[in-house]
């Protein structure tokens, strides 16, 4: 996915997705090769980043309740209730 922002004209986020899994070893080399792919866009500074995301997958259950969730859960919740 490319992000472009609108508040500053030459910031430019690309998200990428992997199988954490699968590409934990050769998660370096990846990054290496993604960088080097878009260096030749860019007239500036390029960072990388790497972090696993984590779902919220409450167990199929008509006993679960909102005490039953974490903080962390309870506000990503919250969040997409929100988001509409």
């Amino acid at each position: 996915m490319l992000l472009v922002s609108d508040r500053e004209a030459r910031l430019v986020t690309l998200l990428t997705l992997w199988h954490a899994e699968r590409f934990q070893t050769e998660r370096e080399r990846l990054i290496t090769w993604t960088l080097k792919l878009v260096s030749r866009f860019a007239d500036g500074p390029m960072r990388a980043h790497t972090s696993v995301a984590r779902f919220l997958l409450p167990q199929v259950t008509s006993k679960l309740t909102l005490s039953d969730l974490r903080p962390d859960e309870m506000a990503e919740l919250v969040e997409i209730v929100t988001a509409g």
